[in-house]
């Protein structure tokens, strides 16, 4: 069993996380560079109804979704082919301005989302800062089961957000039940962010499934 951390996005943002590009990227860089001069800026609206229709797929629908996650970003795809559309798609959906430090801005995202193709059932989903009555609560996080694989699923309306775990609710719990909102914190500030057996946090979320979780069915 593993645990990860999952922070549910509100939009295009996050950061610039880099990280090092493919050898053979650079081969595409010119061809991209002419797209990008056609391309139409047609930016996402994120708003309370996007907020509420991700909060509805969680806990109606059991879809744990994640942003960065528009047309041609499902993470299964060649991470050549990804980079293009996350650079393509940065423009047109979000007005970015491609920089020379494009393509590690696209890899570093990358590399986060593709935690989610890690995920198994039977995995444990903390998401911080998050509870049935609300999709933001400072008060409480939300434990979720994994129960299937990563799949690509782009609401044509919504135009974000494609990437989804199948996942069971185990419940919201409040604050200083064993586990404290600055837990995670720093390095688990990142959207997706795995709890390794050597962290600190390990031991504490350990202790929490053994007093919560365990012999209720859950």
């Amino acid at each position: 069993m593993n645990f990860y951390v999952f922070r549910i996005a509100k939009g295009n943002e996050g950061g610039s996380i880099k990280s090092e590009c493919p050898i053979d990227f650079h081969k595409k860089e010119r061809e991209i560079r002419e797209k990008l001069k056609g391309i139409e800026v047609n930016e996402i609206l994120y708003n309370d109804y996007v907020y509420q229709w991700l909060h509805n797929e969680l806990w109606q629908c059991g879809k744990l979704r994640q942003g960065w996650g528009i047309e041609g970003l499902d993470l299964r795809i060649d991470v050549n082919d990804w980079i293009e559309n996350y650079i393509l798609g940065a423009k047109k959906y979000w007005g970015v301005e491609v920089k020379d430090n494009y393509c590690e801005i696209a890899m570093g995202r990358y590399k986060i989302l593709k935690l989610m193709l890690d995920m198994k059932n039977g995995d444990i989903i903390f998401i911080p800062k998050h509870s049935q009555n609300n999709h933001h609560d400072e008060n409480y996080f939300t434990v979720c089961k994994i129960i299937g694989t990563y799949y690509f699923d782009l609401n044509e309306k919504i135009k974000d957000f494609g990437h989804v775990i199948p996942v069971k609710i185990i419940g919201s719990f409040e604050y200083g039940n064993g586990i404290d909102g600055i837990d995670f914190s720093g390095y688990y500030s990142k959207a997706i962010s795995k709890i390794e057996k050597h962290h600190s946090l390990y031991e504490k979320i350990e202790q929490f499934i053994k007093n919560n979780l365990l012999g209720n069915g859950k």
